[in-house]
């Protein structure tokens, strides 16, 4: 009798049983057996009752039904294995028999031959059982490595998607699913011990949501130049689909710029693809990913490009550093790749607005003459303020407020460092000494309640204009972009007036919601906030921050502010603040960092301090420019000065 025909009288399961081996249920009639018989490891060997069947999904053996799993998992002889599988059918043994399990055994040898050569490389297997299986045992907590990397739990079933452990190395399972069966997965190494980072199942591997490109899924084909022409995006990796995928979009993923030549023989193959989407790629940020986008124009001259930016490697790594700007960007240039007229009409319906809001802008002044000459005018954007310790960066921010605030701009300040007190000290110190310096007392003094006649004559000058100033107190929790936002919001509506807002500082501003990240992924979703703030509220922002500690003695650039990566790219304006003797030849000769540390506290002790502020960024005027104050730090005072003025230690 022939081996096929024993093998459907007998259950795998059963014999599995017999054999003492310990089977447990772990899905709709799958079981496994732990540890693995043929390797001793675990979570790989699965019996599907479904076709009498068994597998290793790591490989160990090579899988198949009763009688393989004699051999392989047993250990018998091919003859041994007949006998016992007569037995078990109970069917009679005869040594002609030998004829069936010699014949299997060459059909076996050849399928082998077969595949070492490559013959049937097209071949597609049906990796389904194995993924479900693998699906079903996953734990909970392993769902948490594609929950961080941006998709939901949604996605995570639709595909399957689940993490095994082979062997002690633990491994996400990315299947590609064509229809209802997967037929090939790419398997993402999570505990790398030198092997690849992909690893992808032996034959043929198919593109990631290929289904888009089969006849089913163009039932309805249109123009390509017609607006409700459907986009699919196209990407490297699978990841990177993934992440478009849970905006809703199609997205298809080539598996690596290497394999583009597989879209383009089905583009060659069916003509109604282009027809029915508007191609866009969304290649990582390298060499690589541009050249590919050229290529792709030879199969589709219509295709798009989806913008990302360059401080992120693809779309995955945007998507999981800054979830809201990443919908809000593909949302947006998604509209303008289905209709590109809309950005022109949509121009010349605001430009009279913003002609008339940029004529008014540029009458706005900081009080600083040489400041604002190379300013040009106080825009609705974001500006970034970053200085090292002591160079009085939240001094000269408070009194621009008061210089604008005395021409009736209201003020919002959100300190998260000094509260109300603290802030009013500072203005009587600042305002007296504006009167008669030899007069005026420090604010350490006068919060500690020393007072005189002119700082009485400096209160009656800020009560002038100290009421359109607001300073919100120093609960730092409580000051996030969703309090911020708001506060903004109700000063408009009561005032009637776009107020000119401080944030007080970057570093300590809390996170924007209680998701636990790091303080770098904390401090760009908040630049990230405040330039939408910023833009959708129409108000000028000026945001203080810390500078890297490598940049306190060296010429500063946009790359001087801590994790510069975002405040980089976002920020309209970018300001920094050090001190003046970074400028001069001593310093800039001076051998040793020990020296120069010497100079630096010279520099620190001087009265007044020689400050200069540098524009490393300004989308508004001149750039780079470079301006020179005098800071009067026990009275809170800068006075501008120029450069011809500054003294060497």
């Amino acid at each position: 009798m022939k081996i096929n025909e024993l093998e459907a009288k007998i259950s795998l399961l059963e014999l599995a049983q017999k054999k003492g081996y310990s089977v447990k249920k772990i899905g709709n009639r799958i079981y496994g057996i732990e540890p693995c018989p043929v390797c001793g490891h675990k979570g790989h060997f699965t019996i599907y009752v479904e076709n009498n069947s068994y597998c290793s999904f790591s490989q160990c053996c090579k899988g198949g039904k009763a009688y393989k799993f004699l051999e392989e998992v047993c250990g018998l002889t091919p003859e041994q294995a007949y006998r016992e599988l007569c037995e078990l059918a109970g069917e009679p043994y005869f040594n002609s028999g030998k004829e069936s399990y010699q014949s299997y055994t060459s059909q076996e040898k050849r399928r082998n031959t077969v595949r070492k050569n490559h013959v049937v490389e097209d071949k597609k297997r049906d990796f389904t059982l194995e993924v479900e299986t693998i699906y079903q045992k996953q734990k909970k907590e392993d769902l948490n490595y594609f929950l961080k990397r941006g998709l939901t739990e949604k996605l995570i079933k639709k595909y399957k998607l689940c993490v095994t452990v082979e062997k002690g190395q633990k491994s996400a399972i990315l299947p590609i699913w064509e229809g209802p069966e997967v037929v090939a997965y790419t398997k993402r190494v999570l505990s790398n011990n030198g092997n690849a980072k992909y690893l992808n199942s032996t034959g043929k591997i198919p593109l990631f949501n290929a289904d888009y490109l089969k006849k089913k899924a163009l039932k309805d084909v249109y123009e390509h130049e017609k607006a409700n022409c459907e986009i699919l995006f196209v990407t490297e990796g699978i990841f990177d689909a993934l992440s478009l995928e849970v905006l809703g979009e199609k997205a298809i993923s080539l598996g690596g710029v290497n394999h583009l030549g597989k879209l383009g023989n089905i583009l060659e193959k069916n003509i109604n693809i282009l027809k029915k989407y508007k191609f866009v790629t969304a290649f990582d940020n390298d060499e690589a990913g541009k050249n590919a986008h050229n290529t792709m124009k030879t199969f589709d001259k219509f295709v798009k490009k989806l913008e990302i930016p360059t401080h992120y490697k693809d779309v995955n790594s945007w998507h999981t550093a800054d979830p809201k700007g990443f919908r809000k960007s593909v949302d947006y240039q998604k509209k303008n790749i289905k209709n590109p007229n809309n950005q022109v009409k949509t121009f010349f319906e605001k430009y009279p607005a913003t002609i008339s809001l940029h004529k008014e802008c540029k009458k706005i002044k900081t009080g600083f003459g040489n400041l604002d000459a190379n300013l040009r005018g106080i825009f609705p954007s974001l500006y970034i303020l970053g200085g090292t310790t002591g160079v009085g960066k939240t001094t000269f921010v408070h009194q621009i407020c008061e210089q604008m605030a005395s021409n009736g701009k209201q003020i919002l300040i959100f300190s998260l460092e000094i509260g109300e007190c603290q802030f009013l000290s500072k203005s009587l110190s600042r305002q007296a000494f504006l009167i008669d310096r030899k007069k005026s007392i420090p604010s350490s003094e006068i919060i500690s309640g020393k007072m005189n006649k002119t700082i009485f004559e400096g209160l009656r000058k800020f009560k002038q204009f100290g009421s359109n100033i607001q300073v919100f107190d120093i609960n730092a929790r409580k000051q996030n972009l969703k309090y911020i936002k708001n506060e903004i919001k109700n000063c408009i509506k009561m005032n009637g007036k776009k107020p000119f807002v401080v944030v007080d500082y970057l570093q300590i501003m809390p996170e924007a919601d209680k998701k636990a990240y790091s303080d770098k992924n904390r401090i760009d979703d908040n630049v990230q906030g405040l330039k939408e703030i910023s833009s959708e509220l129409e108000v000028t922002i000026f945001l203080i921050s810390s500078l890297n500690r490598d940049n306190y003695s060296t010429t500063l650039g946009t790359e001087s502010f801590k994790e510069s990566g975002s405040i980089e790219y976002t920020a309209d304006v970018l300001l920094g603040f050090q001190l003046g003797v970074i400028l001069q030849e001593n310093f800039k000769e001076a051998k040793d960092s020990s020296q120069k540390k010497e100079l630096l506290n010279k520099a620190l002790e001087a009265t007044p301090r020689e400050i200069v502020v540098s524009c490393v960024k300004n989308r508004h005027g001149i750039v780079p420019f470079k301006c020179f104050f005098d800071y009067h730090s026990a009275y809170d005072v800068f006075e501008q000065k120029p450069f011809s003025t500054l003294q060497p230690f």
